[in-house]
């Protein structure tokens, strides 16, 4: 099984990726090179990430650079939807809505699935 599996959910560009504990740095890359090869072509407009299942990273640093690698290499305003695992909203959403900000992107964070779908689905109607 891969870190990070990502499949499509509709005709919208609405994508699911769900990530496992042993995501890294090297997953996050060829992610993001496959993710901005599809939205170069038109296919990725929005991504859920669910990480419900992934536990948190032990450093915090590692965790903060991981999302800001991916940020950054997305287009201004990309939607993201964002399921944590448990502990995400006390220790990490307070920093990862501000590199969002500083980002320009289009970040919500959510404890389940499917607000999350329900979310992006509105983004990109």
């Amino acid at each position: 099984m891969h870190a990070i599996q990502f499949n499509q959910l509709d005709e919208k560009g609405a994508f699911l990726a769900i990530w496992d504990d042993q995501v890294g740095r090297t997953d996050l890359a060829a992610a993001v090179v496959a993710g901005r090869e599809m939205i170069e072509r038109g296919v990725l407009r929005g991504v859920i990430i669910d990480a419900s299942q992934a536990g948190l990273y032990d450093s915090q640093e590692l965790a903060e650079e991981l999302w800001v690698d991916g940020l950054a290499a997305l287009p201004e305003g990309f939607p993201i939807a964002y399921v944590g695992p448990p502990g995400f909203r006390a220790l990490r959403e307070k920093a990862i809505r501000s590199a969002a900000v500083d980002w320009g992107q289009d970040v919500e964070i959510f404890d389940d699935r499917q607000s999350a779908v329900s979310w992006l689905d509105t983004r990109l109607s």
